[in-house]
């Protein structure tokens, strides 16, 4: 659904990416895992068609995105959480999730969107008419997971799931995205090495705006170096 090669973006006159390569299929749930500073958010940005790369293709379920705006390469199946949330602070959060459901395919199954939404995350049902910004972080990142979700896509891309958040809230919006994982492909892009590997099927490691290592998360995860290096052990 989503095959990236040789890609190399630049932001100004520094290189961010640098022959970057990865690929996902559908239903599959693939990590990209590395410190900050390692192009993991500049690598959402391509793939979203915010950033054009100076070299390679990107390509969305067959389609090359390089000469699309981002609002056409959303219609090919994509929905992002972005890094720090991004909710709209002044609307409440029914109207957020309202936003969410902007793509005209999306529209006539807002109700039914929705539905599915507070179910996963019943808080959003208790905070309807609150205004986003007066949420906690946690309930900020669920709505920021509903909002995506509500355009119903094929591929979700989260940035850096659990950024802020307590560990209780981390390991709670964690076990929501096993339910996520059954309907849709999911490209999750975390700085917690650990969660991310125990939820997903395949990893790659970004060092420097390049893949170091690859392979499945189960094996990454008991990788020696891999432990040494992100789970201090």
């Amino acid at each position: 659904m989503i095959d990236v090669q040789d890609v190399h973006v630049y932001i100004g006159e520094n290189k961010i990416l640098q022959g970057l390569s990865l690929h996902m299929h559908a239903q599959e749930t693939v990590a990209v895992v590395g410190a900050n500073g390692a192009g993991k958010t500049t690598l959402i940005r391509t793939l979203m068609g915010l950033l054009k790369p100076a070299q390679g293709t990107v390509r969305v379920n067959g389609t090359d995105i390089a000469p699309l705006p981002p609002h056409e390469v959303v219609r090919l199946g994509l929905a992002c959480v972005p890094e720090g949330r991004r909710v709209f602070k002044d609307l409440t959060v029914r109207e957020n999730l309202e936003m969410g459901a902007y793509r005209k395919e999306a529209r006539p199954f807002m109700a039914e969107s929705m539905d599915h939404v507070t179910t996963m995350f019943p808080i959003l049902r208790r905070r309807w008419h609150q205004r986003a910004g007066t949420l906690s972080g946690g309930e900020q990142q669920m709505l920021a997971i509903g909002r995506a979700l509500m355009a119903r896509p094929k591929i979700l891309l989260i940035d850096e799931l659990s950024l802020g958040l307590a560990p209780l809230i981390v390991k709670e919006i964690f076990e929501q995205l096993r339910e996520i994982r059954r309907s849709m492909a999911v490209l999750l892009v975390e700085q917690n090495v650990e969660m991310t590997l125990k939820h997903s099927d395949r990893a790659y490691v970004m060092e420097t705006g390049r893949i170091t290592r690859q392979g499945l998360s189960a094996e990454l995860l008991h990788d020696p170096k891999i432990r040494e290096a992100y789970l201090g052990l």
